[in-house]
């Protein structure tokens, strides 16, 4: 026994032998700095596996810095784990002075880890390019355009932030102007009804912000992941330019959301994407349940951004609305930049969204390559730009937007743009919502469908006194055989589904409209004709305004946007939709914005009368 006690004791001795000891090589214990002034805490533990710094709740290297910019003077434990249960702690004291009448200069971040621009303020970009993406310390004569950020309304409705940068002709944010030129002037002005109303001047050295820490969420639609094949790319080249302190989110959704990297630090974002394989899916796009999900999820408060990225309208988040993801944004303070591109998008619900919650907005109809570009100025322009605060009073408005001017001069130099915020809340009609798509000459409701109808009969449950229509469609594709009766047995699926479920049968009409109503014309390719194959729902409630009036039905998409500008400046809701009729696209317009049946059948009798027209209530 004694023997065995004594080869442990011998044991343990040569294993905290073999054990190397944690030694301090650098570390700053005092920092002396004044108020306002940015301050790089470094270190250097020899032997240390990791790094946990107080405040913090991720893990530094055993070599690293740390940036800070403290309002006032703390103490900063930094502790070095090592090898079983060594550790050793260090304490930076940071003292910080007051200084009366600083200059606002911006400090310069160090950025660290795979593929990241060691200093940010010194990344210069070569190339003419309209959007914001790298900086200059060039002088206000190198400026060539002034650029409107985004708009965002104080909690209070009382003031109005505006955020812009000053670029050169190769998109480098030229953020020291004033240091070279003391007496440049930043005017703010105000225009309502076409009229100014208030003008206001500011100071542009003590408008430049950085904000030191963001949180970002991409929440990328489905869809887009079959349109550009480069979007992983694009948003690695956006990322690099995020502060170690940041973080970052990915998110894809089509019927749901799914959450598929978690929000963590900028740098082991990049490792974890860098090895996630995209998916591919073809789903229906549930924009609003999708981004309400994810904004529930959410801790707001932090400079947190949304980035959405799509290029469809939301057609089936059932009872989500757009009011509901600005509500929720608005209440978290979370800012949803919106990049759309492509021709099934209606580009004014997106910037409603952006201008609503304070973020960017992008709509590209074709240049697919300009998205990249795009993502690089979110990240850019939510972290360093200039920003101005004025007052104003939504209650005394009585406009529709109120246009903002911003304009920087010195001398003969000068520059301006104009950006418009929305006073008067919108209404944007939806085209449809759908709950299904279904495979060629097939009536199966896909599994990945089912969460959808589910959860439509549960709000019909809920509330009995709601009652839908499924309206069921087919492809052309399907023309050949019965499409009226498979579009039929593809709503009576749906039906059956909702019934098993609980739903009265009372709730519920349905009815098939064969290959009438194709959402896309030409079926190019599987996904097109599969759109084409759905079931959409119409709710039969007055708070819907369900009734529509059919006006005009005319040969070409241009006929039908001068139809449809023809009924709106007579104070009528129009849009126009696509109707596949005797083997040719026809596109008929309708008013819309009627609460029963009845209310929807008097306008069309007198629209009728006074037009000579055969107006249809459906």
């Amino acid at each position: 026994m004694r023997i065995f006690l004594i080869s442990c004791l011998v044991f343990l001795v040569l294993l905290s032998c073999s054990t190397e000891r944690i030694i301090v090589n650098k570390f700053p214990n005092y920092i002396e700095i004044q108020k306002g002034d940015s301050v790089c805490i470094s270190w250097e533990f020899l032997n240390a596996k990791f790094v946990r710094v107080s405040g913090y709740d991720y893990d530094f290297n055993p070599t690293d810095s740390l940036w800070l910019k403290p309002v006032s003077s703390l103490r900063l434990d930094v502790v070095a784990y090592g090898e079983g249960n060594q550790q050793i702690t260090q304490s930076a004291y940071i003292l910080v002075n007051s200084k009366e009448n600083q200059s606002v200069e911006p400090k310069k971040t160090i950025q660290r880890g795979p593929r990241f621009v060691e200093d940010i303020f010194s990344y210069k970009n070569t190339q003419k390019t309209n959007f914001y993406c790298g900086f200059s310390d060039a002088p206000i004569s190198n400026v060539s355009r002034l650029k409107i950020l985004r708009l965002s309304e104080d909690t209070n409705f009382d003031s109005l932030s505006v955020d812009f940068v000053l670029l050169d002709e190769n998109g480098n944010f030229c953020y020291e102007v004033s240091k070279h030129s003391s007496d440049i002037k930043l005017q703010i002005e105000q225009k309502c009804a076409g009229k100014f109303s208030t003008s206001e001047y500011l100071n542009l050295a003590k408008s430049f912000r950085i904000d030191e820490r963001i949180d970002v969420h991409f929440i990328i639609d489905y869809s887009v992941l079959n349109e550009i094949p480069q979007i992983k790319q694009d948003i690695v080249e956006s990322i690099k330019f995020l502060d170690i302190g940041d973080r970052v989110s990915l998110n894809f959704f089509g019927v749901r959301v799914a959450n598929v990297i978690p929000l963590e630090r900028s740098d082991k974002f990049l490792w974890d994407l860098e090895a996630f394989e995209f998916p591919r899916s073809n789903e229906l796009s549930s924009v609003f349940y999708s981004l309400c999900s994810l904004i529930d999820n959410l801790e707001g408060e932090t400079n947190t951004k949304v980035v959405l990225i799509t290029n469809r309208m939301d057609n089936s988040s059932i009872n989500y609305t757009l009011e509901d993801v600005i509500s929720k944004a608005k209440s978290k303070k979370i800012a949803i930049n919106c990049i759309t591109f492509g021709n099934e998008v209606s580009p004014s619900v997106y910037k409603y969204l952006s201008s609503k919650t304070g973020g960017n907005f992008y709509h590209f109809p074709w240049k697919l390559s300009e998205i990249g570009k795009s993502l690089v100025e979110v990240i850019f322009s939510s972290k360093y730009y200039f920003g101005a605060k004025i007052k104003f009073s939504r209650k005394e408005l009585k406009c529709k937007d109120l246009d903002i001017i911003a304009s920087v001069s010195f001398g003969n130099i000068s520059f301006s743009d104009e950006h418009s915020f929305p006073i008067q809340d919108r209404t944007f009609y939806t085209n449809y919502q759908a709950v299904s798509l279904f495979e060629h000459s097939d009536t199966t409701i896909k599994d990945v469908f089912l969460p959808t109808i589910d959860n439509l009969a549960n709000l019909l449950i809920t509330h009995r006194n709601l009652t839908l229509e499924l309206i069921g469609t087919a492809s052309i594709g399907e023309s050949y055989s019965d499409p009226i009766k498979l579009s039929l047995e593809r709503a009576l699926a749906v039906q059956k589904r909702l019934v098993s479920k609980g739903v009265y049968p009372s709730q519920i009409r349905t009815k098939g409209i064969g290959i009438s109503k194709p959402i896309y014309p030409n079926e190019d390719d599987e996904n097109s004709s599969l759109f084409n194959r759905r079931v959409e729902i119409r709710w039969l409630l007055p708070e819907i305004l369900p009734f529509t009036i059919v006006v005009d039905t005319v040969s070409s998409e241009e006929q039908a946007e001068r139809k449809v500008e023809f009924w709106e400046k007579l104070g009528y809701k129009s849009y126009y939709d696509r109707l596949f009729s005797r083997n040719q696209m026809m596109y008929k317009v309708v008013l819309w914005g009627y609460r029963t049946y009845e209310e929807a059948e008097r306008d069309a009798i007198r629209v009728s009368r006074k037009f000579k027209k055969n107006a249809i209530v459906e």
